[in-house]
């Protein structure tokens, strides 16, 4: 589902609580957001258009996490986001697969808002609108 059309898409793989109202906090503030409801339909999407940012939801089973990661990461050279509500240990084993980093969930829509500012304004070349 597009949410908005920007020059900044994110793409959020998977679904999680509060999914909709981060999505309209992120269109709001400007930024394009295409959601997916899993790693196969993102990847297919990233064979198209690869997006300035993937925000993945975290699954149940580390091991597929894992394995989404480093098939969307492979497919595109972007930041990968995870969001989820993992311990310590699952944290740093998404970090160490290849996410760029984690988002403990719930967490509310300003802050998600906030940390994608802040990775657009570390890395200006997400900015690029050559979507």
């Amino acid at each position: 589902m597009v949410v908005s059309n920007s020059v900044k898409p994110i793409l959020f793989v998977g679904t999680f609580v509060g999914q909709r109202e981060t999505a309209t906090e992120l269109a709001q503030a400007g930024y394009g957001v295409l959601q997916v409801k899993d790693s196969d339909a993102g990847l297919k999407l990233l064979r198209k258009a690869p997006p300035r940012l993937i925000m993945v939801a975290e699954a149940k089973d580390i091991e597929a996490t894992e394995q989404d990661i480093q098939a969307l990461k492979s497919s595109a050279a972007v930041p990968l986001v995870m969001i989820g509500s993992g311990n310590e240990s699952s944290i740093v084993r998404t970090i160490l697969v290849g996410a760029d980093g984690y988002l403990r969930w719930p967490a509310e829509p300003a802050l998600v808002l906030s940390y994608v500012k802040a990775l657009f304004r570390r890395e200006p070349s997400l900015i690029d609108d050559a979507w």
